[in-house]
């Protein structure tokens, strides 16, 4: 799930996109702060045919930030900045911080006694992370002198 701010440079040339989100899978949870930059693509036969824009393409820019705060549903009022952040790359595409858990469950059972006892393992991780949102989510990026900022931006809304 994700929130998302752009910014586009006058010319319509390049753009900056700044995603606040957050993952959770089977063992793996994140919240972050991700700042990208593009530039637009060459126009295809086949949005010629049809006059659609041509897309947008991953771009290097001089310098690529992104920085943010992470808090707590539980505790609003409450705020520290994500691990890494600000985030800083030169010559680069992208810029993230984030804060994530990683977790599994084991469960041991059994009567204790000789073949009575078993060990049983569980896919599903039981870590519920205390930061769950996104709090001032920025970005910028750099490129030929020109700077585009995005944000700020917060997940969830």
């Amino acid at each position: 799930m994700t929130t998302k701010l752009e910014s586009i440079a006058p010319d319509g040339s390049w753009k900056i996109v700044v995603e606040a989100w957050s993952t959770s899978l089977v063992v793996y949870s994140a919240i972050g702060v991700t700042t990208q930059v593009y530039t637009r693509g060459t126009q295809t036969w086949w949005d010629r045919l049809w006059n659609l824009p041509a897309g947008w393409d991953p771009a290097i820019a001089d310098q690529v930030t992104a920085s943010g705060s992470m808090a707590s549903s539980q505790f609003p009022a409450a705020s520290a900045p994500l691990p890494g952040s600000p985030n800083v790359q030169q010559k680069s595409s992208t810029a993230d911080c984030r804060a994530w858990t990683v977790g599994g469950s084991i469960s041991i059972s059994g009567s204790g006694g000789l073949g009575g006892s078993g060990l049983s393992g569980s896919g599903v991780s039981s870590l519920k992370p205390v930061a769950d949102m996104i709090r001032g989510g920025n970005g910028t990026a750099t490129r030929a002198g020109l700077q585009l900022r995005a944000g700020p931006v917060n997940f969830p809304i």
